[in-house]
């Protein structure tokens, strides 16, 4: 098994070929089909590109048993993937999400990540892009305690004033947390959170706009369809007649890679060891 090349599988052998067409010329790569190593290998490659179409509970069985033979890192291309499979796919620790087809940006990008990884195994040590110096425990329990309540609270009338004061943190260590650990701000992961719980609740065939903005914590029905079209590129009416062609906006991107990849690595960091008094934690806001 050679460690220093990408391994390109799936189970669509036009849609691998198409992404080795595109990613070969700046990443040493090669095509297997799926059942060439799962049933021939104990071990899976070190570092996995799995091409599919849409996300059903064959790749999702196909990529948890690539995780659970050793694979140390592995990017999802899709040719559709909504917010609900994302989520899915978090499910599953991957620990890339690309939709096809690949866009320059995207090659760019994967060639600055995988380049290092696939010439170190050192690389796996850390996620993808984690900029700074080793990220201390202490800030690694902070940043889980208020993604913990920002989880429990996001369609509430939640803001930065009142996280700090539930978790004894100042407004300013907060909002430096967020911009140092991920890159964005804490305004943006929240929206960027409610957008993705209100897929889910639009594909209730009962839904209504304006009943899914109010209940997310939006301020009006406006502000919530602007938000939606900035980030997927098409409006709630859209999606509600149907449209599911989604064009991911850079900061929403930004925020699936903080999903997929700096929190798992802030959680085994923070490795259970939130201060006791902070626990049964359940602020009234």
């Amino acid at each position: 098994m050679d460690n220093k090349v990408l391994t390109i599988t799936g189970s669509h052998p036009a849609m691998m070929q198409e992404v080795f067409d595109e990613l070969s010329l700046v990443i040493p790569a090669h095509c297997r089909p799926f059942s060439d190593f799962t049933f021939t290998d104990n071990q899976a490659p070190p570092v996995i590109a799995y091409v599919m179409s849409d996300l059903n509970n064959k790749h999702i069985f196909n990529l948890a048993d690539l995780k659970r033979r050793g694979c140390h890192h592995l990017i999802v291309l899709a040719a559709h993937l909504t917010v609900p499979a994302m989520c899915e796919l978090l499910r599953t620790h991957v620990d890339d999400v690309v939709v096809l087809p690949i866009l320059a940006r995207e090659t760019e990008r994967l060639q600055d990540s995988l380049l290092p990884i696939l010439d170190s195994k050192r690389a796996f040590d850390k996620p993808r892009d984690f900029e700074g110096d080793e990220l201390s425990i202490q800030c690694a329990i902070n940043f889980e305690e208020i993604i913990e309540l920002i989880e429990e609270h996001f369609c509430a009338k939640l803001s930065l004033a009142k996280v700090s004061d539930a978790l004894s943190l100042s407004p300013s260590r907060v909002s430096h947390l967020f911009k140092d650990v991920c890159g964005i701000g804490f305004r943006h992961y929240l929206t960027c959170r409610r957008l993705e719980e209100a897929e889910t609740l639009l594909a209730d065939p009962r839904a209504n706009i304006t009943s899914v903005a109010f209940g997310l914590g939006f301020s009006s029905p406006s502000h919530f369809c602007k938000a939606f079209k900035d980030m997927f590129g098409i409006t709630p009416t859209a999606y509600l007649a149907g449209n599911r062609q989604f064009a991911l906006d850079d900061r929403f991107r930004r925020y699936q890679h903080l999903r997929l990849t700096i929190l798992p690595y802030v959680r085994r960091l923070a490795n259970q060891t939130i201060p006791a008094e902070r626990v049964q934690l359940r602020a009234a806001i």
